[in-house]
This record gives structure tokens, C-alpha cells and sequence, in this order.
């Protein structure tokens, strides 16, 4: 087993370019993002498109006093705007581009109103997989995906001098965007929402790690996170899904994180003395 071939590539996609945007396209673009939330993915694609000299407008729909943690964090840009308490149609109109949370439903009559008028609807999620240079290895399930990313991100440590974990809950993705080189390898945690965003981008992570599907919104998108590999890639995925069927090179496991660490080492050909030494260090931690 090994890598090598694709080191390369971030999320793989049949017959995709690599890279279909690049940073420098949303310079003094007019860039809506719906839904700051107080998860930090709002927050994450605000201070992204700032920084990559876009326009920023948030609107949310909770009031200001509600969404005070994440404004304190978004202070030191003056240039943001924001509609708080409510969102105006005609926002849904001028933008080039809107970012959605993925809280908010396909069906809203906002989204409505950006189809209608030709305007692109992205999300994180689908922008970090357009955009990174390196290769991903993403990791979805009803539970343990926390648990796997990071003793697999403490493996990877062991051989890597640039390894990133973000996604979810964790760390929001665009925040790391511009410190991913192409021979970075980046873990990331991916709910369920977040992979229904992805699939309009016929990508996929390089490695795959599907956990568990206990519920019903994960047994519906569980196919999305190896839709889109072909042979170079891998999935990893738990024993008790048999029924599984892709055209990357699967391999099953226990559903243990430490098995899941394990097996994550030996196809980037990390050392299994290192292997085991991270995952015991790991393990002792209170």
C-alpha cells in the first residue's frame, strides 16, 4: 500500500479539474454569507473571503444580541457588513456569490430567489474541496469521527511536518486554507449536511473513512463521501457495512478509532513503531 501516487490531489473527482476557482477569483467580488451561525464556519468563510479581498455581507436571520461570540470574533474587519434579524431579497439579488450554512434548507425562499436571478449558491465545505492542494483524507459517521481524526492526525504527525485537522465542529476549514501546501495532508470531520454540499462538486477525499451510519441522515449520504474516488484512492470503512461497493480500494476495520489510526499509518507507510507509540501516548492522556 501507499500514497505516492496520490499525494497530488485533494478530493478526487472523475474527469473534475483539480481546481475549477482559484483565491484571486473573489477579489472585489460581492460575496453573501447566509447564516453566520455560532459554529464558526460562518465566521470561517467571512474572514476567508476578507482576507481574499472580497465584498462580505453576512445576514442571519438571529438577532445581534444572539450572535454577539461570533461578531466579537469577526471585529477586527471593518469592512464587513451585516443584516442581523432578518434577510432582505434584494441581497439575494446583487451578490456574485452566496455561502450558505448548512443549516439552512435547499428550499428556502432566499435560495429561491439567487436561482432565479442566475446567482452561484456555494458552501465551505464545497469551496475548501475546490480550492486545497492537498490531499484530504475525510472521515463521516453517525459517531466517532472526533475520536478517529485525532488519533490519526496524531499518527500522521509522526512521518508529516505539515498535517491539518478541521471540519465539523472542529476548527472551521477555510481558516486553514491558506496554510495547506500541496505536500500537507488535511483530516477532516464531515457531517452529514456537509457532504449533501459537497456532492454538487463530484469530489471526494483522496482516503475516505466511513465510522458508522446509526442514523437516518447519515444512512442517506453515507455514499456521497466515495462517490466520487476511482482506484488510486482508498475507503475505509466499518466491517458491520458489507454492502458497501466503490472503485477505490477498500479496506475494512474493526469501526474502532485505533484500528481505524492503525490502518490510516499503513497506507501512508508510517512507521508502526511510531504508529503505536502515538496511539498509546494518545490513549494516555486524561
Amino acid at each position: 500500500m501507499g500514497f505516492q501516487r496520490g499525494l497530488r490531489r485533494a478530493g478526487h473527482g472523475s474527469g473534475i479539474k483539480l481546481t475549477t476557482m482559484l483565491v484571486k477569483d473573489f477579489k472585489d467580488k460581492k460575496v453573501l454569507i447566509m447564516g453566520l451561525g455560532l459554529h464558526g464556519g460562518g465566521e470561517g468563510s467571512a474572514r476567508f473571503m476578507v482576507k481574499a479581498g472580497a465584498r462580505v455581507l453576512i445576514t442571519d436571520l438571529k438577532p445581534e444580541k444572539e450572535l454577539k461570540s461570533a461578531l466579537e470574533k469577526l471585529s477586527e474587519f471593518k469592512n464587513i457588513k451585516y443584516v442581523l434579524g432578518q434577510h432582505r431579497s434584494e441581497d439575494f439579488k446583487k451578490a456574485d456569490l452566496i455561502i450558505k450554512n448548512p443549516a439552512v434548507p435547499d428550499n428556502s425562499k432566499y435560495l429561491e430567489i439567487a436561482r432565479k436571478n442566475k446567482i452561484k449558491i456555494e458552501s465551505n465545505i464545497g469551496l475548501f474541496f475546490e480550492l486545497c492542494k492537498a490531499p484530504i483524507i475525510g472521515i463521516t459517521g453517525s459517531s466517532g469521527k472526533s475520536a478517529s481524526a485525532a488519533l490519526i492526525y496524531e499518527v500522521l504527525k509522526k512521518k508529516f511536518q505539515s498535517v491539518f485537522w478541521a471540519g465539523n465542529l472542529k476548527t472551521p476549514i477555510l481558516d486553514i486554507l491558506g496554510e495547506v501546501k500541496a505536500g500537507s495532508l488535511v483530516i477532516l470531520e464531515l457531517s452529514a449536511l456537509q457532504l449533501k454540499m459537497l456532492e454538487p462538486h463530484q469530489k471526494s477525499p483522496h482516503l475516505a473513512i466511513l465510522t458508522n451510519v446509526a442514523t437516518e441522515n447519515y444512512q442517506r449520504v453515507k455514499d456521497i463521501i466515495f462517490k466520487f474516488q476511482d482506484e488510486d484512492d482508498y475507503l475505509l470503512v466499518n466491517k458491520e457495512l458489507k454492502d458497501v461497493e466503490a472503485k477505490s480500494q477498500i479496506i475494512f476495520y474493526s469501526g474502532e478509532s485505533q484500528d481505524a489510526a492503525q490502518e490510516v499509518g499503513k497506507i501512508f507507510e508510517v512507521d508502526q513503531k511510531d504508529v503505536q507509540k502515538a496511539i498509546g501516548d494518545y490513549v494516555k492522556k486524561p
